[in-house]
């Protein structure tokens, strides 16, 4: 076995972040609200929103592929090159795995094979470096002012994430909404991040 046990457990709770944050990351590129904050309709336009760039998007296509590169090398090494009488070759097979918390979940559920693997060592590193290029997007930056007290418009240009998602969230109840003089509901920075993250 090429992996320690620590690395193993490590790994483990690494998967399972990655594939929580995926389905947070793409709360970001989710279509804006049809009524803006003027109460004006606009047609939905999907896709990432200013500022969150397209490098979001990037970061998710890139995770999935090496994901799936490291779950069809495993399947590939552990089952052979072709399976009598199946229909797909275990590659292939890996290939149709195309969500991340689906390969996260494939990759976690048979780490013991993995660890006896001579790539084992290079796929521990490579998991390392996508959980913390998630975690840098999913954490506010240092200088982002987390008590800061913003409308949904502006909460939206400070993190990246869509104004129509934040308001989501205080709807639900997942974030606390404030009201402003004005009557309008406020965000406190920090709690978006913190439901981001998704930690209460």
């Amino acid at each position: 076995m090429l992996l320690t046990d620590d690395q193993v457990e490590t790994v483990a709770r690494q998967l399972v972040a990655i594939a929580r944050w995926d389905e947070q990351l793409r709360a970001m590129l989710q279509p804006t609200p049809a009524v803006g904050d003027d109460g004006v309709w606009h047609r939905p336009t999907p896709g990432p929103k200013p500022p969150c760039s397209i490098t979001v998007l990037d970061l998710l296509v890139d995770t999935e592929q090496r994901l799936r590169d490291y779950a069809g090398n495993l399947a590939e090494d552990v089952l052979g090159g072709r399976i009598h009488g199946a229909d797909v070759t275990p590659r292939e097979w890996a290939r149709s795995r195309r969500t991340i918390p689906a390969l996260c979940d494939f990759l976690r559920r048979h780490l013991d094979a993995l660890a006896s693997r001579e790539w084992a060592p290079d796929a521990v590193d490579d998991i390392a470096r996508i959980h913390r290029d998630l975690a840098d997007r999913v954490e506010p930056p240092a200088d982002l002012p987390v008590d800061a007290v913003a409308t949904a418009a502006d909460a939206a240009r400070l993190t990246g994430i869509p104004a129509g998602t934040i308001r989501r969230w205080g709807s639900e109840g997942t974030i606390p909404k404030h009201l402003g003089p004005d009557g309008r509901a406020r965000y406190r920075i920090g709690d978006i991040h913190q439901r981001l993250k998704g930690t209460p």
